[in-house]
């Protein structure tokens, strides 16, 4: 069995808080990445409806009253 280790409060406060920054910048980073991926996306969607302009109105790829 380990043993209980005394950690004095400022030290486990000291890394708490250490911690907390971690994941505030880490969400910080991971939420621009995310808003530039969407960006970069919706660009590429903008460019490939752009060389299809006959695809542009039919979202899905279906034509209204063509047979499947």
């Amino acid at each position: 069995m380990s043993e209980r280790i005394q950690i004095a409060p400022m030290a486990a406060l000291n890394e708490q808080l250490a911690l907390v920054e971690f994941y505030k910048n880490r969400t910080l980073v991971l939420a621009n990445q995310v808003h530039e991926l969407t960006a970069a996306l919706e660009q590429a969607q903008a460019t490939i409806q752009q060389s299809r302009p006959a695809e542009a109105a039919d979202v899905d790829g279906l034509t209204p009253g063509k047979a499947h």
